[in-house]
């Protein structure tokens, strides 16, 4: 008999990392902290880099409620995704208005430290 066995060729798998200059987008941005920021006196929730948290804690009433490991990118993508849900931003004071709806949401995507109920108890009465 005269058989022929035919070898499989494999293309090379196509890498990803092998056509971005950059080792890696995330590696360039810096991590620091996204704070939620709630304040009582006019009902409002801010969401904000750890460095912008500490000028704004100094000049007004806001108390973290709580907050998640990210970049700016990230935070864009949050102020996006709210904006998506229906969740107007204030652009003259930075700030959304507060809702059970919003509260929801930031709990959801994981903004939140404290668990909602205990949220409910503390903020929602007021």
């Amino acid at each position: 008999m005269n058989c022929k066995i035919k070898k499989k060729i494999y293309p090379n798998p196509i890498r990803i990392r092998d056509y971005i200059s950059n080792k890696s987008i995330r590696n360039n941005q810096s991590k620091s902290f996204i704070y939620v920021l709630f304040s009582n006196l006019d009902n409002k929730i801010r969401i904000v880099l750890e460095k912008e948290r500490t000028k704004i804690a100094m000049n007004e009433s806001y108390q973290a409620i709580g907050k998640k490991l990210g970049s700016e990118r990230e935070l864009n993508l949050v102020k996006l995704t709210l904006k998506e849900f229906g969740h107007n931003y204030l652009t003259e004071s930075n700030n959304y208005n507060f809702s059970k709806n919003l509260i929801k949401n930031l709990n959801t995507l994981g903004y939140l430290n404290s668990p909602i109920g205990k949220f409910k108890k503390e903020y929602y009465s007021k």
